[in-house]
């Protein structure tokens, strides 16, 4: 960043400024994509999602990271996957969460920080981003991290 901006900003860090950043925007985003749920878009993006899955006859262990207010996951969920959101902004989970339940939708969602996952090695088949990677700090470690925790094969 630079010092102009540092100076207007004051943030501990670059996390703390996006947490701040999408905290404001959250209700609105989840707004946004509660709306593109119900649009001609939801078939483009289920074939787009699904065009990428090549083991698409058992249900797979999924995460989507950033996801936001859960768009992905509740796609991913409703084609019968078990799908964990994480985003770094509380308010956020708390969309996600909100809109799952108004659909009736199994995934879950929780507060944490793409570059630092707190899940066990080999935890899932497939990791799904949209929208985040402009948002990390470190891509290299959170690059690291996705590739940890994606099941070999």
């Amino acid at each position: 960043m630079n010092d102009i901006f540092e100076q207007n900003h004051p943030m501990k860090d670059d996390k703390e400024f996006i947490t701040s950043y999408w905290t404001d925007r959250a209700h609105d985003f989840g707004t946004l994509r509660a709306k593109e749920l119900e649009s001609p878009k939801l078939k483009l993006w289920r074939d787009e999602l699904t065009s990428h899955i090549f083991d698409s006859d058992r249900s797979l262990r999924i995460l989507d990271i950033g996801c936001g207010a859960g768009f992905f996951s509740i796609i991913l969920s409703q084609l019968g996957h078990t799908v964990h959101g994480i985003d770094i902004t509380p308010n956020m989970i708390d969309e996600a969460n909100q809109l799952a339940e108004s659909l009736d939708c199994d995934a879950t969602f929780s507060v944490m920080d793409a570059e630092n996952l707190s899940f066990d090695s080999n935890t899932f088949d497939i990791v799904v981003a949209r929208n985040v990677t402009w948002n990390l700090s470190h891509p290299d470690k959170a690059y690291a991290e996705w590739l940890r925790i994606i099941r070999p094969g």
